[in-house]
């Protein structure tokens, strides 16, 4: 796939978005939050639009840990409180505002009873335009919380990179499930072995017009899950679980990029996973954009930055 098939791909991308947007009064709004405590150790939150979005998740350490989730180009409907408490025993409130200047978003963030024992499960429904959100606190005597339909639960990552206070924590992406063995012994009939998640190259262009874009070439469609990491050196962070390195890909690429520096890779145990990161250049604002594209077995993030603006913060 060259960049001219990019381009176009994107295009229709953005043409489908703005088709969306021109299909409501308002364009994108966030419209309605709901939140269950479905247990004493299990709470679920589902956030509900009215269109196709473009997510950013985070997670922010330290004595108020917060979940937050921005959402690119979203407005906030009229029926949504900007605070909510919640009671929960994991989350204390909901708190939502909205972001403009040249990064127009809608921010939800999660204020946190603490982050020990506790695991994230995200569920994107892209049909019905919501996602939900699972938390769960594992006890050593209980039996590990099921997952929400869609999410893949996954024992928490290790902190291979440095992570400050403001370091993300990673929200676990949907993995294929490998078909079930045929019943009984004396079945003879073979079943087509599973196809194994491979990041077969990394690529990076820069355009003028877009911004600059790493390219990572799989072989199906698997999603990593993405954070960004601010404190010390900036960069963010891809981690492929359950995939294999392609004999094609750098373990370290050093990139002349305005904002890109350089792109390392490593293959990681326990659990098994493909970590890449990207070196950004310190002192900016970075807005990074994510985008898969199904057929071309194609994950993209573009890299570009914003300038900070007054924002009213949730």
């Amino acid at each position: 796939m060259n960049y001219q098939r990019i381009t176009v791909i994107c295009s229709f991308l953005i043409l489908l978005t703005l088709s969306a947007v021109s299909a409501t009064a308002a364009g994108l709004r966030l419209e309605r939050i709901d939140f269950a405590a479905l247990s004493a150790d299990r709470e679920q939150v589902v956030l509900q639009l009215n269109g196709p979005y473009i997510l950013n998740s985070f997670t922010l350490k330290g004595e108020k840990p917060r979940l937050v989730f921005d959402f690119k180009d979203a407005r906030i409907a009229a029926s949504i409180q900007n605070q909510t408490s919640t009671n929960g025993a994991l989350i204390r409130q909901i708190r939502v505002g909205m972001h403009g200047g040249g990064d127009p978003k809608t921010r939800v963030v999660f204020d946190l009873a603490g982050l020990a024992g506790v695991t994230v499960h995200q569920a994107r429904d892209d049909d019905h335009f919501s996602l939900t959100i699972l938390l769960s606190r594992s006890r050593a005597a209980d039996a590990p919380a099921p997952s929400p339909p869609g999410a893949v639960s996954t024992p928490p990552l290790p902190d291979a990179e440095p992570a400050g206070p403001a370091a993300a924590v990673k929200l676990e992406p949907q993995q294929p499930l490998s078909p079930p063995p045929l019943p009984g012994p004396a079945a003879k009939q073979k079943l087509a072995a599973p196809t194994i998640a491979t990041l077969e190259s990394i690529r990076y262009e820069n355009s003028a017009l877009k911004g600059e874009m790493i390219l990572f070439q799989l072989n199906g469609f698997y999603p990593p899950t993405v954070q960004g990491v601010e404190e010390g050196v900036p960069r963010a962070v891809c981690d492929f679980a359950n995939t294999r390195l392609g004999a094609e890909v750098k373990t370290i690429n050093r990139i002349k990029g305005t904002y890109l520096k350089a792109i390392r890779v490593g293959q990681h145990r326990n659990p098994e996973k493909i970590r890449v990161v990207l070196d950004l250049e310190a002192n900016n604002n970075y807005d990074l954009q994510q985008l898969f594209f199904r057929e071309e077995k194609l994950f993209v993030i573009i890299i570009n930055t914003i300038e900070p603006t007054p924002a009213t913060q949730p």
